[in-house]
């Protein structure tokens, strides 16, 4: 709105707007009014003849021309409408407004109070008009690689529906659209692809007035992934069954199977695929190939022009003659009275079962040779009557099998090659005899002690003998010994009881004998057991086992030999072996636990050989000594004890190796274990040895024995020295390592 004055009394108004707006058209519609109004309220006393006036869009066109009359004679203010209108303004191309501006004119009045001639000018700035872009249209995709999608569009824009910026979604085998690119106004891009999908794109355009619909491409292919796990194995029917698993990313491909057959280590490929497989399928049956060949396969993944590597398959041979058969190894020798058993293993290529063998054998070394008919057997083995040779006879044997393969009529060809000679020589079994004990004799000692026989027709020797003593159907004790004559059970036999002695022997040839047997029986006295008192010397750390050995009473004998073991912690120590009997007698234990339970077993025997055994514990609890021993059965000993301190070093076997090309060290690691200790204690008068002795054992040759209040018992070799205080005191340590 823009005013202009006419005079002192007058006014004129241009008002100008914007109404209507017609964006697809590039148009907008502009209202205009002019008007004249009295300004002074004293109004003159004139009225106007009527004056011209006139409405112009200023150099364009004229919107109105004519006259007006105004009454200025009435009081109060007035005004007049004196014209309006409207008109179409086109825009800029690009939709931005063109210059407007609207001028109202009146020409003069005829006094300077009422106005004129007057003009007045109102510019207007219109909207800018945007419409939004077109939708893009021939869009295109266009594979450069696996790696790379070139895409193209053409934009189809009305002349203020330019775009500024362009969206590009994609979707991957036909999965949701997804964001992928958005940038300024274009008309093509490159974006990145991966191999084994199908891709779509989609482009729109879009300005400040919005986005466009969405222009759509074609799909792009890149190779499709290779399949894998291709196996190929004959059924039934001779067919061949070939299965792989797919990746295929898509559906839109068809997996091509190749057939090939190899020979002398040569693969020849059809020169066409054998055939197509269609998505989603993923085995295929190759009808009546040919038998006599060795087939193999391969299969690809085919979209277009793209394909994938190849899964190759493993070979299958339908049919074949099989190869040599395989002898186990067998013993050189056999029974010549037994069954014999000539076994093999039928090798097949095709990996059909035996249905036939032939065997031959030859008893020159394969200068003649006996064959047999070939014969229909499952069995990979023939077993030969005994006695079927007479002693000291070499046979050689060869086999061949047979298939399902069939050269025709059962030929040679349809076998595999004869198997390597095998040569076994037929013997007579030794023969053992128990001459000792006789069966039925009566053995008066609880010791039983056989001798074997043996014997062999061709000449061979002994070997070696296995023997068994039994009770009824309990086996007590087995031995096996390289003598015949003195092998003697641990097992002390029982008075009363009735045994079997069972024994076989082996020859020279590896043949063993049947089992030979004795039956006895035990009939003996047993001898006066001990009575055995046991007790700790606390000053030399010794456990002494005191015996009271009785002259024999009604129904037992005298008692001839004593023998003695102690057991600490599930190990067994023999203190004395056969020592004559005298009562009483005492025996002094040099190496105890000093700390724990000891086990001693005293063993009394007859003249005849009869045991009597008792057994009793010496439970030590010294807890201020310890002790050192040294010498010839540890009988050089000295105790110690005050202010006892014992550091314990554990370890095991290990050394390192620097290797070039190593962050660390290689670390090589034994079995063999370390327990060292070190000992001190403080040595005073009164107390446990002298220094003196301390001193002397130190300087002892020999290995040592420690013992203390913990229950260690160790043995091994010893260093360490004195150190004085006064004459009579003294600082000990030493560091005892332990020893096999």
């Amino acid at each position: 709105m823009a005013d202009a004055n006419t005079g002192t009394s007058g006014l004129i108004r241009v008002d100008v707007s914007e109404s209507a707006l017609n964006p697809a058209a590039n148009q907008s519609q502009v209202n205009w009014a002019f008007y004249l109004y009295e300004r002074v309220s004293a109004g003159s006393s004139f009225q106007l003849t009527p004056k011209g006036a006139a409405v112009d869009w200023l150099g364009i066109v004229n919107l109105w021309t004519g006259s007006y009359t105004f009454d200025w004679r009435p009081a109060g203010l007035q005004g007049a409408l004196l014209a309006s209108g409207s008109f179409t303004v086109n825009h800029n191309p690009d939709g931005t407004s063109p210059s407007v501006t609207i001028r109202g004119a009146i020409a003069a009045s005829g006094t300077t109070a009422c106005g004129g001639p007057a003009s007045v000018d109102q510019g207007i700035v219109l909207t800018t008009l945007k419409v939004i872009p077109g939708v893009p249209t021939g869009v295109t995709a266009t594979r450069i690689s696996d790696t790379q999608v070139d895409l193209a569009w053409t934009q189809t824009n009305a002349s203020n529906g330019a775009p500024t910026a362009t969206q590009i979604e994609q979707r991957i085998n036909g999965g949701a659209w997804t964001p992928l690119i958005t940038m300024g106004a274009a008309t093509s891009a490159s974006v990145a692809d991966v191999a084994n999908q199908k891709t779509e794109y989609r482009v729109r355009s879009g300005n400040a007035a919005g986005y466009s619909a969405y222009g759509t491409s074609g799909p792009v292919y890149t190779t499709p992934a290779d399949p894998t796990d291709a196996v190929a194995a004959k059924n039934v029917s001779l067919d061949i069954d070939i299965t792989f698993t797919p990746h295929v990313g898509y559906v839109e491909h068809v997996h091509e199977v190749w057939h090939g057959t190899i020979l002398a280590g040569v693969t020849t490929w059809d020169g066409a695929a054998l055939t197509s497989l269609a998505a989603g399928v993923s085995s295929y049956t190759h009808a009546a190939p040919n038998p006599a060949q060795v087939h193999v396969y391969r299969i690809r993944a085919k979209a277009g022009a793209l394909v994938s590597g190849y899964a190759l398959s493993n070979s299958v041979q339908l049919l074949a003659a099989p190869a040599k058969p395989t002898i186990p190894a067998l013993a050189p020798f056999a029974d010549k009275a037994a069954i014999f058993r000539f076994p093999w293993v039928h090798n097949s290529i095709d990996s059909t079962p035996q249905t036939k063998r032939q065997v031959r054998y030859s008893t020159n070394g394969g200068g003649v040779w006996t064959t047999g008919a070939k014969t229909v057997d499952v069995n990979e083995f023939l077993d030969f009557a005994a006695n079927t040779w007479a002693a000291n006879t070499a046979v050689t044997f060869a086999v061949r099998t047979k298939g399902s393969y069939d050269s025709g009529a059962d030929g040679d060809a349809s076998y595999s090659p004869w198997s390597d000679n095998v040569t076994v020589t037929f013997k007579t079994l030794p023969v053992a005899t128990v001459p000792i004990p006789l069966t039925g004799s009566t053995l008066t000692t609880s010791t039983v002690s056989v001798n074997v026989g043996f014997a062999q027709a061709e000449g061979a020797t002994f070997v070696k003998t296995q023997l068994e003593l039994k009770e009824g159907a309990t086996l007590l004790e087995t031995m096996e010994s390289v003598i015949q004559v003195g092998n003697t059970f641990a097992y002390a036999a029982q008075d009363g009881i009735t045994y079997t002695v069972r024994a076989r022997v082996q020859d020279s040839n590896g043949l063993w004998s049947a089992w030979a047997t004795s039956t006895f029986d035990i009939d003996y006295l047993s001898p006066v057991p001990a009575v055995m008192t046991l007790s700790f010397l606390p000053d030399t750390g010794y456990g002494q086992i005191d015996l009271v050995i009785a002259a024999p009473g009604v129904g037992q004998a005298a008692a001839v030999t004593v023998s003695i073991t102690r057991t600490i912690d599930g190990v067994t120590e023999t203190l004395v072996t056969d020592y004559p009997v005298a009562s009483p007698m005492t025996f002094l234990d040099t190496t105890p636990v000093t700390h724990g339970t000891n086990t001693y077993t005293v063993t009394t025997k007859s003249a005849l050989g009869a045991q009597s055994v008792v057994e009793d514990d010496l439970v030590t609890e010294e807890c201020r000594r310890a002790y050192l021993s040294k010498g010839a059965s540890y009988t050089t000993v000295v105790a110690f004890g005050a202010n006892l301190s014992v550091v314990e070093g554990l370890g095991v076997a290990s050394d390192t190796i620097q290797a070039a090309g190593r962050i660390k060290p290689i670390g090589l690691y034994g079995v063999e274990t370390t327990v060292q200790l070190k000992v001190q204690s403080f040595i005073f008068e009164g107390f446990g040895s002298t220094i003196p002795q301390l001193r002397d054992i130190l300087l002892l040759p020999g290995k040592a024995c420690y013992r203390d209040a913990s229950g260690r018992r160790i043995f091994g070799s010893v260093k360490g020295g004195v150190s004085y205080k006064k004459a009579t005191r003294a600082d000990l340590s030493f560091t005892l390592t332990e020893t096999s």
